[in-house]
């Protein structure tokens, strides 16, 4: 084959073939609107994070130093206690990422924190764009017992 041809090719599958790429959701956007279980009025101060699973060395261990610094920090809800938590992407050549499951955590001061699950077999919803979306819809936190 000519130099020019399979340069030709190479620019061709590189450039124009918009059903390959090299990146995949490895989390779908989160949003939502967190509220006081009691009084149904929205938590502005609300902080919403997605879980990210720590590895093991075969023990209940807790984070540690830079793993720490690693951990998401979060989102705080806006006036109305609604969040979003936008999807997270990785970049792979070998293998097509996805995701399966999301944990995130609601936290607020003088609330109980809650923690829940997503799958991707509930949620189906992407956007325009083809980015998955999960509509968490209202979360309730109760006050904490005195």
């Amino acid at each position: 084959m000519n130099p020019r041809t399979a340069l030709l090719l190479l620019v061709i599958v590189l450039t124009g073939c918009q059903s390959i790429g090299f990146s995949w959701y490895s989390s779908p956007r989160v949003t939502g609107q967190v509220l006081a279980a009691d009084t149904r009025q929205p938590l502005p101060e609300a902080t919403v994070k997605r879980v990210v699973p720590c590895p093991t060395t075969g023990t209940d261990t807790a984070p540690k130093g830079g793993m720490l610094q690693m951990l998401p920090a979060g989102e705080r809800a806006d006036a109305n206690g609604r969040f979003v938590l936008d999807a997270e992407k990785i970049v792979t050549v070998f293998r097509r990422g996805g995701w399966h499951s999301v944990t995130v955590a609601f936290e607020c001061a003088g609330y109980e924190s809650f923690q829940t699950n997503y799958t991707s077999n509930q949620f189906k919803e992407r956007s325009y764009e083809g980015v998955p979306l999960v509509n968490a819809g209202d979360i309730l936190l109760k006050p904490k017992s005195p």
